[in-house]
């Protein structure tokens, strides 16, 4: 992540057209709010049971633990 919100920034000040929306599938707002408070970008706000992520996740093969 450090590189990519590296990207990000420099994308971001030099006023391109550019965005990433965090999707999260963390089990537990906690961590949901803690990954969160150091990320430049947008998210979709937290839900135990994401239907929307879950969507995402399944549309764009996302797995993980």
């Amino acid at each position: 992540m450090p590189k990519l919100k590296k990207a990000y920034n420099k994308v971001k000040d030099q006023g391109k057209p550019f965005e990433v929306i965090f999707v999260s599938s963390d089990r537990a707002e906690q961590s949901f709010n803690e990954y969160l408070k150091d990320m430049p970008w947008l998210a979709i706000p937290y839900e135990e049971d994401s239907k929307l992520g879950t969507s995402l996740a399944s549309h764009f093969g996302v797995s993980g633990e």
